[in-house]
């Protein structure tokens, strides 16, 4: 409803894509896309019909069903129930009346009410931080964290120079960038919710301190002319193009990680293979345990 310029859809999307690159493993995909799923539903249901909101009890039933990370939607609803404006008081209402569906959905599972108890005591539980690297900090010595650090920078930068952050933005912006620092598995959570934060509001930004500045300048005819060509079927033929390049790099990117040779040299970096290989030779046949 904000009409961002695509250009600037496509950058966020396209930054928060390079923050996630390194860290949707496991059941982050999941969370990633019920995150997607919880956020567009809300979204449209508030700015069109709250009859939507009625699709978010299915989606945290299934969701339940695959991965734990399910509670990071009902908290997503509810942040977006508490900051609501007092004068949405029927959309607030019905919200809250989806949550409770939705949270009592997700009970229908395997393992029934113990869900919830079972992400809690994953979470907060100490051997859960020691053995497993899922919510240890992210590694900020690695270079791909940089992109993080200056995405979350840019975040809040855009906010103040767009003229202010929503309040539902700037608690849900806040919340994960905390999230993140951490465990590193929220990461992505954080990439879902740039991802549009940043086009928007840096868009805000540059319309409102830095376009102003900036001198008007005239395209070239020649300019006007190739916009006026790729109206209609000429931008549907350039989009089907720009897919299919993008599914072809993406299938050899896959093709490439995938090979035994990159498998083999990732097993030699990431662990220890002469003690393994040492190991092995001295107890030929042995099954070798290694945390």
């Amino acid at each position: 409803s904000s009409r961002v310029p695509a250009p600037w859809l496509a950058g966020g999307v396209l930054a928060a894509a390079l923050v996630a690159r390194s860290f949707l493993l496991g059941g982050v995909p999941i969370m990633v896309l019920g995150t997607g799923a919880v956020l567009y539903v809300v979204a449209r249901a508030r700015e069109s019909d709250r009859r939507l909101l009625w699709l978010l009890p299915p989606v945290f039933l299934l969701w339940a069903n695959l991965d734990g990370s399910f509670i990071t939607g009902l908290a997503i609803v509810l942040v977006v129930w508490a900051t609501e404006s007092r004068g949405r008081g029927v959309f607030q209402r019905a919200l809250l009346w989806a949550l409770l569906v939705s949270a009592a959905a997700a009970v229908i599972n395997p393992a029934g009410i113990g869900l919830y108890q079972w992400v809690a005591s994953t979470a907060v539980g100490p051997a859960t931080a020691s053995l497993s690297t899922t919510f240890a900090s992210p590694d900020f010595h690695g270079g791909w964290l940089r992109l993080f650090e200056a995405a979350a920078a840019l975040l809040v930068i855009s906010w103040i120079a767009g003229g202010g952050a929503a309040r539902v933005d700037a608690v849900l912006g806040i919340a994960v960038i905390g999230l993140a620092l951490w465990s590193q598995q929220f990461v992505p959570l954080f990439a879902v919710l740039a991802a549009a934060q940043v086009g928007m509001y840096g868009w805000r930004a540059w319309d409102r301190s830095v376009a102003p500045r900036l001198p008007q300048m005239r395209a070239p005819a020649a300019i006007h002319r190739l916009h006026e060509a790729m109206s209609g079927r000429g931008r549907r033929v350039l989009t089907a193009a720009a897919l299919v390049v993008v599914a072809i790099a993406s299938a050899l990117g896959i093709a490439v990680e995938a090979s035994p040779h990159v498998a083999a040299a990732a097993e030699s970096s990431q662990f220890p293979e002469a003690a393994a290989a040492r190991v092995a030779a001295a107890f030929p046949g042995q099954r070798l345990y290694a945390p």
